[in-house]
């Protein structure tokens, strides 16, 4: 009896102790990174412009959800590569649905764990693909295309512009 006790007293200590998306999602978020062509230069600035990482594509990264207590953060990716215009696209920092879970496990203890740890955010997409426009692109009439161009960027099937 001594034992079982013990034991539920240790598991509610665990579930108030911590937030549903702190345990279910952790506190960073895995964003795949892909482009056309694929070997381009791509870098993650946080919402402050500074630099969080540089690699190239494709590639997996590792992104914090949180900026700040209770605030989410939200990135912006760049990229380049010879012979093409520039891409960007954004990652944004959106309510993470775990987060409502400890409503009903987690209480008080466990919003104020997700939001200090940033695990109440999730980023999205999870999963980016910027298609790189080539920067002598050729007119209909023949002519030579101009380098200042609009770059298209393709982000999850869904055009965007810098």
């Amino acid at each position: 009896m001594r034992r079982l006790i013990f034991i539920l007293a240790a598991v509610s200590t665990v579930l108030l102790a911590t937030g549903c998306a702190s345990v279910v999602d952790g506190r960073s978020k895995t964003v795949r990174i892909n482009s056309q062509p694929v070997g381009a230069k791509f870098t993650i600035y946080n919402q402050d412009g500074e630099t969080v990482t540089n690699e190239i594509t494709p590639a997996s990264v590792s992104l914090k959800r949180g900026r700040n207590m209770f605030t989410g953060e939200n990135y912006r990716v760049s990229f380049e590569a010879p012979g093409y215009n520039p891409g960007e696209t954004q990652i944004k920092s959106d309510v993470n649905g775990w987060f409502y879970g400890n409503i009903f496990l987690g209480g008080l203890v466990g919003m104020v764990v997700d939001g200090a740890t940033g695990a109440m955010w999730t980023l999205s997409p999870e999963e980016i693909s910027c298609s790189l426009v080539p920067s002598t692109a050729t007119s209909a009439s023949g002519e030579s295309g101009n380098s200042q161009s609009k770059t298209q960027a393709i982000e999850t099937g869904q055009p965007t512009t810098p």
